[in-house]
């Protein structure tokens, strides 16, 4: 049985994604699990440059090139914005951003077309990317990440502040489903709500944010998918990950897009899953640009492999590189470092030493090997695939800083 069942392929004209960034699985709001199917989701990155287009273009990261805001979707690399729209079929595919500052994301994605929920025509296919999670949070949007994180320093404080973005993340949403509900849309659209990755909270010794360490909170992230033919309330137990969704939205439209779905790393989650699926997780840290190329360049390459009972790291970062990173984080960077700049410099290297120092890891009781997780791991990574460099203006630098990411 499909994770989708008993919903069909091609049965509805539209869908609309909303993309809640940052949203860690255990943190999604019974408001939004009770309109549909929960699906446990593992991310296939744990930073937004990288995750976005994972999911635009049913390719893992390797496999679309792109790891950071200063590099562009190659035009050789399909994306969901690739789909048929001649005449024959009328479709529309969109992307919006939500709150989210700037022009980052939509960067990386070589600039999609625009769509306005409240009257494109159907059908159509439209992505919603907000702010979810991600800091700063309500109330100190003007803040950097940095300063924010500094003047909390406290894990039960954090908790409070971060899901006071996720529930401001959520009313939008059912702003946006009252929209698709006002137009008389709802019936016709496969509605599919998830994060680009989770975020942690201060665990394993104080970390905070996403996109390293690897670790279960930054990899496991919700999707609820809403139809009316889906039990509402439902949660199913085959995990899915973020390759999946072009080739869902493919196989889910009356209208033939033409995208090249046989092509992609994902699958149809209108088809029969197994139980056990290996799932690939980037997660690799460009140097700063005065260090790229260097011998500090990437700072930080852990590949995973993943599925839903624990997840194996196999570090590709050498001793000196591990070394800069213990320090950087403990003391420097805009997240943990920040959130801790009140403990003691000591006990903070002692404790990034524990998570960075080990080339490889474990979490949970994953029923797969080592040289499985490896074997897999090298095959992703086997392809040869360069996203196009880009120059980050003054005013996306700015947003990225206000972000946490420079």
């Amino acid at each position: 049985m499909s994770v989708l069942a008993p919903m069909t392929a091609g049965s509805v004209e539209n869908v609309y994604v909303f993309v809640c960034d940052a949203l860690r699985r255990d943190e999604l709001p019974e408001s939004v699990a009770d309109l549909g199917v929960t699906v446990p989701t593992l991310a296939n990155a744990l930073c937004t440059p990288q995750s976005m287009p994972t999911i635009l273009t049913g390719l893992y990261p390797p496999n679309h090139g792109v790891d950071w805001f200063d590099e562009v979707l190659s035009p050789d690399v399909p994306t969901l914005f690739d789909a048929d729209t001649g005449d024959s079929n009328g479709l529309s595919v969109g992307y919006d951003e939500l709150v989210w500052k700037g022009s980052s994301v939509r960067n990386v994605l070589d600039d999609p077309p625009r769509v306005d929920l409240s009257s494109v025509d159907p059908p159509f296919v439209a992505v919603e990317h907000d702010h979810g999670g991600h800091t700063p949070y309500p109330g100190d949007m003007e803040r950097t990440t940095a300063d924010l994180l500094g003047r909390i320093g406290d894990t039960d404080e954090l908790r409070r502040r971060y899901r006071e973005g996720v529930a401001a993340s959520v009313e939008r949403f059912h702003d946006r489903m009252a929209v698709l509900d006002d137009r008389g849309l709802l019936d016709e659209t496969l509605v599919l709500f998830t994060s680009d990755h989770g975020e942690l909270l201060g665990e394993h010794g104080g970390f905070v944010g996403h996109q390293l360490p690897v670790a279960p909170e930054v990899v496991h992230v919700p999707t609820v998918a809403i139809h009316e033919g889906l039990p509402a309330g439902e949660r199913r137990s085959k995990h899915v990950s973020h390759v999946d969704f072009v080739p869902t939205i493919a196989d889910a439209l009356t209208t033939d897009t033409g995208l090249p779905t046989e092509a992609m790393d994902g699958v149809s989650l209108f088809s029969d899953l197994p139980r056990t699926r290996l799932t690939y997780t980037h997660a690799l840290v460009r140097a700063t640009p005065k260090f790229r190329g260097s011998m500090l360049d990437p700072i930080y390459d852990a590949p995973s492999v993943w599925s839903l009972s624990g997840g194996r790291v196999v570090g590709k970062t050498g001793p000196v590189r591990r070394s800069a990173l213990i320090w950087y984080e403990a003391l420097r960077s805009n997240y943990t470092a920040a959130f801790n700049a009140d403990r003691n410099p000591v006990g903070r290297l002692v404790r990034s030493a524990r998570v960075y120092g080990p080339r490889t890891q474990t979490f949970g009781t994953p029923e797969f090997s080592r040289s499985e997780a490896t074997e897999l791991i090298e095959t992703v990574r086997s392809g040869d695939v360069s996203a196009r460099k880009t120059d980050i203006d003054e005013e996306t630098r700015r947003d990225l800083e206000d972000l946490g990411y420079v």
